[in-house]
C-alpha cells in the first residue's frame, strides 16, 4: 500500500522498490516542531473566534469551517517541515578504463611491412596462424605475408580484438568500468561485443538486492547487447574522417569523474591531423588535476613498422590571387618511401593541359621541394591540379595530386603608401608592391621629404598627400606606416576618415615605435582604428632578448582571407603561429567594439590584440601592431611575407561589388574542408535602401537536397551582419539571403575532405610514444595487447549512493489545499455568510 501511494505521488521506482531501506525524514525539522507547537493555540483561537462570530449557524457547520482553517494551517506546517524520503544504497564502484579506437580515414590504409621478428607475433595475435608446439614464433609463408601487408589497419585490429576478446576484454570488464569509443574528429560509443552483464555498470554494482544492477548501455560508451553485430557497415558514423585525437582526449578527461580514471587504452596509427596537440592536452590536464590524479595513456600502434611504399604530395603553396601577366610560383613539397634515387615528373595541370613540369629525384624519408612557374593568362577563377606521376608498387595513389584554385584578376588596385622612414618592413614591401602587376602603388617617404628640406608644415604638400575625401577616393587602399601627425595633419585625417566611411576606401595601419598610432591619440584618425588604448599612450612594448614575443593566430584569423594559405583553418593557424619571434609591438589594450582579432601577442602577463580588422562605415580598416613582419621571410624567402601583405591589401581594397546601397553576401574561405569554420558577412538594406535595422537575419544554405539555415548577428555598423558556419557535408554549397526587395543575393562554398589522413601514410610511433610518456602510460605493440590487464592499475571502492525525493511538492498536496479551500467557500456561501 505504501509503495503504491508513493508511486502515485511521483516517487521513483528506485525508492519504492526498496522500502525496507528507506528513511522518512524532514528537511526543516525545527520549523516543523515550532509550527506544530503553535498550531495547538492557533486551533483553540480559531474555534473560539468561530463560536463567537458565527453563533447564528449550525454548530456542525461552524466546526466544519474551523476544521478547514486548521487543516490549511496543518498542511502549511507540513510544507515548511519539507518531508522527504532517503535511500542509501551501498555500491561497489569500479575504476574507469576508457577504450579508444581510431576510426579515421587513415585506418583504411594497408597495414604495410612489419619487421621479421614482429610479423609472426602480429599474425598470432590476429589468429591468422597457430603457435608452434615448442612455443616459438611461427614462420609465415610469402602468401600470408602479402595478405597481412595488404590488410587494412582497421581489419587487422578487428581480427586481433576478435581473437583476444575472451582473454583480454572479459578480465578487464570484471575489474573496470569500460567506456569504449570509436573516434575520428568526433567520438561515438562503441560496442565491445561482450554479452549483457559482462561489462561494468556506469557507476558500480549495487549490494541492495538482486536485480538492481543496471545495464551499461547508458550512452557514454561501453554499452552492449548479447550477440550485437560488429560489422563495419553497422558501426555508427564518426563524422568527418580526419583525426582530432587531442580534442577526443580532452573530452574524455573532462567527462570522466575525478579520481576514477584508471587509464586510457588507445589503438591508433598516431596521426592527429586536426585540432589540439594530444600531448599538450594531457600535459594541461595533469597540470590542473587534483594531486594524485592520473591519466595514463597506453598506446597500441596499428600498422607496420615500415612506412608503405608511396609517393605523397604533402603540400602545394601557391598564390590565391594573381594579376593578368604575373608569373605565379607553386612551391610543391614531396615525400616518398621506397623509391630512392628515382626521378619522377611533377606537373601543374589545367584540365588535361600541362601548364608547367619539372623533375624530382626522390630520397626516402625526406621532405623535398620543387617549384612550378606559370603565367597568369585570362581573368577568372582557374581550377588547377598539381600531380606527381604514379609509380609501380605504390600502395596509395590518392595522395599523388592536390587541387588548387587561383583567381586571376584584371583590375589594378591603386595603393597610396605613406611611410615614415626606410625600416626593414618597408624595404621588402616596397619591392613586393613594385613586382605585383595587380597593384599600382604610390609610395611617399616622410624621411626623404625631410631630408630634401621640407618643413613640418610643408610635408603633406611635398608628398602630394590628398587634401580632401575625393583625392583619397582615387585610391583603393591607403597604407599608413610609422608616419608622424605632421605628415597627415588633422584636416587630412578628417578627409581620409570621410573617404573610408562614405567611399569605402580601405586602410591598413602598420604600427611603429616613432609615432603610429600613439601620437595620433585624440585626433580624427583614432575614430576609425579597430583598436583601443587604456591608460597613458606609449610608443610600444619591447620584449626582453631572452623572451621575445610570438604571434598567436586566433580562431577568427585561421579562416580569414588575410591569413589564407590552405583550405584547412587548422593548417593556416599552425603555419602562422609558428612564425619567427619579434621584439616590438604596439601597446594597444583591446579591440574596438565589433572588431575581429585575427592575431594576438602575450606581453606583460596578458594577451593583447596584434592584428585586428573592422568596418568603418563603408570601408575596411586593418591594424597590424608590429613593424617586424619582415622576419617572416627568414629561411623561406618572401612567400609568406608577401602572401600576407598581398592578401591584406586585396581584403581591405574598395570594391564596387560591396556598395552601401545594395545587399551583398560573402563567405570566407570559399573553399574549405569539412568541420572547419566559415566566416559569413552580409550587408543588407531595407525596402527604402537604408541599412537594415535588425538584431539578426537568416541565411539559407543548401547542398543537393540538404538545407540549413544560419542566423547572422548584427554588427556595430548599421546593416552589417556576421556569423560563422561549420560545414559537415562535402560538396558545393549555395548560400543565399532573401532581400527586402524580394530578390536574393548568393555566394558559394566548396567543402571537401581535408585529405590530411593520406599525406603521411606511415604509423607515427614517435608521436604515440611521446603521448604515452607525457601521460605516465606506456607503449605496447599490437602483438602484446594480452599484457594490457597487467599494466592497468585501479581498485574498486565501496561507496554509498544516496537517493532523496521530496514528498510535499506534488499534485496531492495541491489537491488537498484546493479541496479544503473550496469546502470552506461552499459552506460560507450556503450559510449566507458571504
Amino acid at each position: 500500500m505504501t509503495a503504491w501511494f508513493l508511486r502515485t505521488i511521483g516517487v521513483s521506482d528506485t525508492i519504492t522498490g526498496h522500502l525496507s531501506g528507506v528513511r522518512w525524514m524532514w528537511g526543516r525539522p525545527y520549523l516543523l516542531l515550532v509550527g506544530l507547537a503553535l498550531l495547538v493555540p492557533a486551533s483553540i483561537l480559531i474555534v473560539m473566534r468561530q463560536r463567537a462570530n458565527l453563533s447564528q449557524i449550525a454548530p456542525r457547520l461552524r466546526w466544519l469551517l474551523s476544521a478547514c482553517r486548521i487543516a490549511v494551517l496543518l498542511l502549511l506546517v507540513i510544507v515548511l517541515g519539507a518531508p522527504y524520503v532517503r535511500l542509501e544504497e551501498p555500491l561497489t564502484q569500479k575504476p574507469v578504463l576508457v577504450w579508444l579506437t581510431d576510426a579515421s580515414a587513415s585506418m583504411d590504409l594497408p597495414v604495410g611491412a612489419y619487421g621479421a621478428r614482429r610479423l609472426g607475433g602480429v599474425a598470432l595475435a590476429a589468429g591468422m596462424v597457430e603457435r608452434p608446439e615448442d612455443g616459438s614464433r611461427p614462420e609465415l609463408s610469402a602468401e600470408l605475408r602479402r595478405e597481412l601487408a595488404g590488410t587494412s589497419r582497421a581489419e587487422l585490429l578487428q581480427k586481433v580484438m576478435d581473437h583476444n576478446r575472451e582473454g583480454l576484454m572479459k578480465p578487464l570488464a570484471e575489474r573496470f568500468e569500460l567506456r569504449a569509443y570509436r573516434f575520428a574528429r568526433e567520438m561515438h560509443a562503441q560496442d565491445l561485443g561482450l554479452a549483457a552483464g559482462e561489462e561494468a555498470e556506469d557507476s558500480g554494482t549495487s549490494k541492495a538486492g538482486a536485480g538492481e544492477a543496471r545495464s551499461p548501455g547508458d550512452g557514454r560508451g561501453g554499452g552492449s547487447a548479447a550477440g550485437a553485430a560488429r560489422d563495419e557497415e553497422e558501426l555508427p558514423d564518426v563524422g568527418p574522417t580526419d583525426t582530432a585525437l587531442g580534442s577526443v582526449l580532452d573530452k574524455v578527461l573532462a567527462e570522466t569523474p575525478a579520481g576514477r580514471l584508471a587509464g586510457i587504452v588507445l589503438f591508433s596509427d598516431g596521426r592527429s591531423t586536426s585540432g589540439t596537440d594530444p600531448v599538450e592536452v594531457v600535459r594541461r590536464h595533469l597540470g590542473t588535476a587534483a594531486p594524485g590524479a592520473a591519466a595514463p595513456v597506453w598506446v597500441v600502434p596499428v600498422g607496420g613498422t615500415e612506412p608503405p611504399v608511396d609517393i605523397s604530395l604533402l603540400d602545394v603553396f601557391a598564390p590565391a590571387e594573381v594579376s593578368v601577366g604575373d608569373t605565379g610560383v607553386a612551391v610543391v613539397s614531396v615525400a616518398s618511401h621506397g623509391f630512392d634515387n628515382r626521378s619522377v615528373k611533377v606537373r601543374l595541370l589545367k584540365g588535361e593541359q600541362v601548364v608547367s613540369e619539372t623533375s624530382c629525384t626522390l630520397q626516402s624519408g625526406r621532405r623535398q621541394q620543387v617549384q612550378l612557374e606559370f603565367e597568369a593568362g585570362e581573368p577568372g577563377v582557374h581550377l588547377l591540379k598539381v600531380e606527381v606521376e604514379q609509380q609501380d608498387g605504390e600502395l596509395i595513389t590518392t595522395n599523388n595530386s592536390i587541387a588548387l584554385t587561383v583567381e586571376v584578376g584584371d583590375e589594378r588596385l591603386r595603393v597610396l603608401y605613406l611611410e615614415g622612414y626606410p625600416q626593414w618592413d618597408f624595404r621588402f614591401l616596397d619591392h613586393a608592391l613594385r613586382r605585383d602587376r595587380g597593384i599600382e602603388s604610390t609610395l611617399v617617404m616622410e624621411a626623404s621629404l625631410r631630408a630634401a628640406g621640407a618643413g613640418a608644415a610643408a610635408l603633406p604638400a611635398a608628398g602630394r598627400v590628398p587634401a580632401d575625401a575625393e583625392g583619397f577616393a582615387k585610391y583603393n587602399v591607403v597604407m599608413l606606416g610609422d608616419i608622424t601627425p605632421e605628415m597627415l595633419p588633422p584636416a587630412r585625417q578628417e578627409a581620409l576618415v570621410k573617404a573610408v566611411r562614405e567611399e569605402g576606401v580601405g586602410v591598413i595601419v602598420r604600427a611603429g615605435p616613432v609615432a603610429m598610432p600613439h601620437r595620433f591619440a585624440g585626433q580624427p584618425l583614432e575614430a576609425i582604428l579597430p583598436v583601443r588604448f587604456q591608460g597613458p599612450r606609449r610608443a610600444g612594448m619591447e620584449a626582453p632578448a631572452f623572451a621575445p614575443f610570438r604571434m598567436a593566430v586566433t580562431a577568427d584569423g585561421a579562416t580569414h582571407p588575410v591569413f589564407r594559405l590552405y583550405a584547412s583553418g587548422t593548417r593556416n593557424r599552425g603555419v602562422w603561429s609558428r612564425m619567427p619571434s619579434f621584439f616590438w609591438a604596439a601597446a594597444v589594450s583591446e579591440p574596438a567594439p565589433g572588431a575581429s582579432v585575427l592575431a594576438e601577442v602575450a606581453a606583460a602577463g596578458e594577451t593583447r590584440p596584434l592584428i585586428v580588422e573592422h568596418f568603418a562605415g563603408a570601408g575596411r580598416v586593418l591594424f597590424v601592431g608590429t613593424d617586424s613582419t619582415f622576419r617572416w621571410r627568414r629561411n623561406i624567402g618572401d612567400h609568406l611575407f608577401y602572401r600576407f601583405w598581398g592578401q591584406a591589401i586585396r581584403r581591405v581594397a574598395r570594391s564596387e561589388e560591396r556598395g552601401t546601397d545594395r545587399d551583398w553576401i560573402e563567405a570566407h574561405p570559399a573553399t574549405t574542408v569539412a568541420g572547419d569554420s566559415v566566416l559569413l558577412e552580409l550587408y543588407a538594406v531595407d525596402a527604402g535602401g537604408a541599412p537594415l535595422s535588425r538584431s539578426e537575419v537568416p541565411v539559407r544554405i543548401s547542398c543537393a537536397e540538404w538545407v540549413q539555415t544560419v542566423m547572422l548577428s548584427a554588427g556595430v555598423e548599421p546593416g552589417r551582419f556576421r556569423g560563422r558556419w561549420s560545414p559537415e557535408k562535402v560538396g558545393d554549397h549555395l548560400l543565399s539571403y532573401a532581400t527586402a526587395a524580394g530578390e536574393s543575393v548568393k555566394t558559394g562554398v566548396r567543402v571537401a575532405e581535408s585529405g590530411q589522413e593520406m599525406l603521411r601514410p606511415g604509423v607515427d610511433r614517435d608521436a604515440l610514444a611521446a603521448l604515452a610518456e607525457a601521460s605516465g602510460g606506456g607503449f605496447l605493440e599490437l602483438d602484446r595487447i594480452a599484457e594490457i590487464p597487467g599494466h592497468i592499475k585501479g581498485e574498486t571502492v565501496d561507496v554509498q549512493r544516496v537517493h532523496e525525493e521530496e514528498l510535499w511538492d506534488n499534485w496531492l498536496m495541491l489537491v488537498l489545499l484546493v479541496t479544503i479551500y473550496c469546502t470552506g467557500v461552499f459552506v460560507r456561501r450556503t450559510s449566507g455568510l458571504t
